[in-house]
Parts: C-alpha cells; structure tokens; sequence
C-alpha cells in the first residue's frame, strides 16, 4: 500500500461530505482487497540462470529460493530440465538466492541488487556435500543483459538524493544520460527532456508499470516527490513492444514500498530574506520566503506479508515585487511647462525645435512647450501621479 502526495504553493484540496466519506473508505478498502495483478507495462525485474555441478553437468529438479532482504517475502521454483529457473515479476530491491538439491552443499548468495526493468542473470555452481553445508557467495548479479536488446539507464534512489535538484524534480536527471536533450525553446510540452531526436511529446511516463500520461499534452500526470521514488528508468531504444504507444522513449518510476523495519525522511529547503541580496535600485531587501518540506515513512502492517508506504511534500511562496522604474512627470511638467523637451537642434521639416510640442487639434505649437492642463486633470496628477525620485525623472 503506498499513497504520495506533492502539493505547490496553490493547493488543490478535494472536500469529502460526512455522509459520503464512509462510503469512500469502504470503496478504497474493497478495491485494495480485490486488486490483483495488474496487465500493464512491466515495472519489475527478472531473474534467471542455469544450475549445474562442479564437472558443468546441469542439476534437475534443485529447489532454488529467492528472498527479498528487506521485505522477507520469498519466492521458489525448481530447475527444468535443462538445469534453468526463472523468476519472472520481481519487485525491486535487495536479494538473496539459495539453491538446495541432496547431495550437493547449499549454495547462498547475497548481495544481490536488481533494478526496475532488469534481466539478472544468476548462473550457480553447485558443491559436492552435505546439504548442511553451506557455501556462501557475497556480489551482486551480472548486469550485462543477453536477454533483450532495450537501450536504457537506471537513476537510483541515492543518486536520486544526492544530486541537486531545481524545485526537487526527479526528471532534471533524465539529462544525464545518452540520448536525453532538453527540448527546443519553442517546445510547448513541458517535458523536462526529448529521446533520440523526437519530441518531447513523444514521451510515454509510467509509475510502478501504470499510464501516467495527460493525453491533452502529452505530460506527466503525476510527478513524485524525490523522497517517494526508488529509482527510474529512461528506455531510449529499441523497447519491447509491451510499452508501444510512442516512440520518443518511455520514462518508467518505481515508488518505495515500506519493509520490515520502519524507515523514514524529512526535509525542508528554503530560502527567506535573510540569506538575500538587496535589489541594486532600492537598497533593500524584497520579500522572499519559500519552504519546499514534507517527508516519508514506511513499515510493515504484517511483517513478511503487508507493508505501508506514504510520502509527502508542500511548497510555499510568499514574495513581494519590486516594480522596475517607469518616467514620470518633472514638477515643471506637472503645470504643463515641458520647456525642458527643447533640444537646441532645429528640425528642417518644420523649422522648430526638434522638441517642439504642438496641439493635436490644429497642429499649432505651444508657445514655450506650456501646455494647457485641465483641472481635473492637474487634480489626478497630484493624487495619482508619483513625483520623479531617481534621476532622468524615473521613479521606483
């Protein structure tokens, strides 16, 4: 059961009627007990290899166990004939893979990391012993994959973490990696990235193997905080044609799942008028505040069987605006005596001054540039009208 939530400086809040909300509950609940596994794109990893002993020979029939280390859960099959298991739909995560066959000592590796969409393959030697016995092999999986010809790269939970991030969005990685450009000025998506020469709009984004596409743009729909994703995957080329749809590249997320032990972050990024700058015109300080902040936590509801996952992160801005500096009206000009327009060069057009004002009725110049000013008008000027407080007669 995992929930996230990221809300930005304009919350949206969804209010539930009393009446209605047992109703929802009781919905939510039924659809958590009957859910089943889902036809959708694969959000997983596989696991496979050959059993043989000592001489190469295969083993038949070995009991092989592949057990999640953080969560418990343990899956088991037995060889084929051809000495192969295969562990298809494996959740992400840490594991550890023992095989037990009579006559052969049990063989336990640890160490074992699998990402989202990988292929591990896992060959394993048997020994020639007592089954109490124990060989135990501490690496991880090979990740060359010989499976499938797919072209993409992993961003994991601590480079997810560890890296900066502007406004804490996970994608800004995606330009990491080969093959990831961020889209032309003019692109109107959204999307942090394009893949192999597509567009941006090309994207396909799932979460945990699910559509998580806005089909009016094109966009995610749902972005998760950095704390709430474990890792995700930009497939660039040459993908299976279980995703289809597009083909600017698929942007596939896993989110965290709680463990048998209880684990958890908070966090808070802000910036106030304190750590800023004064504004150059001004000489002082604008406001500013801005606290990016949440958190996440995960533990088990049954440990081994059921677990709880939930994270959330808030923004909010509080900020206000200098107005840049706009030209107004001189004291003299305030009474209509623009006399200051005069530039001393004469215009050949017209034989005037170049800053000769003249009526728009008639044409005629005003004597001196004085203008007539209407007292309604001179009373707006005085109420409205800011007197110049910078020179060249600008005000800020």
């Amino acid at each position: 059961m995992r929930f996230f939530s990221s809300l930005g400086s304009v919350k949206n809040a969804i209010e539930v009627h009393p009446c209605h909300s047992a109703a929802l509950w009781l919905a939510l609940i039924a659809a958590l007990l009957t859910a089943g596994p889902a036809a959708a794109q694969q959000a997983t990893a596989q696991v496979n290899g050959t059993v043989t002993d000592s001489s190469g020979a295969i083993v038949v029939g070995a009991h092989v166990i592949l057990r999640n280390s953080q969560t418990g859960i343990t899956r088991d099959t037995t060889t084929n004939k051809n000495g192969i298991y295969l562990f298809t739909l494996v959740p992400i995560g840490d594991y550890e893979l023992m095989v037990e066959q009579k006559s052969f000592k049990r063989f336990e590796q640890k160490g074992i990391t699998l990402d989202i969409n990988q292929n591990a393959k896992i060959d394993i030697a048997l020994r020639a012993g007592a089954p109490s016995e124990v060989v135990e092999v501490s690496g991880n999986a090979s990740q060359v994959d010989a499976t499938s010809a797919t072209l993409g790269k992993v961003e994991t939970g601590d480079r997810i973490l560890s890296l900066p991030l502007v406004e804490r969005d996970t994608m800004q990685l995606g330009l990491l990696q080969a093959g990831v450009l961020a889209p032309e000025q003019e692109d109107g998506s959204g999307n942090a990235f394009s893949v192999a020469g597509q567009r941006s709009e090309s994207l396909t984004f799932l979460i945990d193997g699910s559509d998580n596409n806005d089909f009016l743009g094109n966009n995610m729909v749902v972005n998760p905080n950095p704390d709430a994703v474990a890792e995700f995957k930009i497939l660039t080329n040459n993908y299976e044609a279980e995703y289809g749809r597009t083909s600017g590249g698929i942007v596939n997320q896993v989110i965290k799942s709680g463990t048998n032990s209880v684990h958890g972050s908070l966090f808070e990024f802000f910036r106030n008028t304190a750590l800023d700058g004064s504004d150059y015109f001004t000489q002082t300080v604008p406001e500013f505040k801005r606290n990016l902040f949440g958190g996440s936590i995960g533990f088990p509801i049954k440990r081994d069987k059921a677990f709880f996952f939930a994270s959330y992160q808030g923004a909010r801005r509080r900020e206000g605006q200098n107005a840049p500096p706009f030209q107004t009206l001189s004291p003299a000009e305030r009474t209509g005596d623009f006399s200051d327009l005069y530039t001393g060069a004469t215009d050949p057009a017209t034989g005037n001054d170049k800053g000769q004002l003249y009526n728009p009725v008639d044409g005629t110049p005003f004597s001196n540039n004085q203008v007539p000013v209407d007292p309604v008008i001179a009373n707006y000027i005085a109420s409205y009208v800011p007197l110049p407080n910078q020179p060249n007669n600008e005000f800020v």
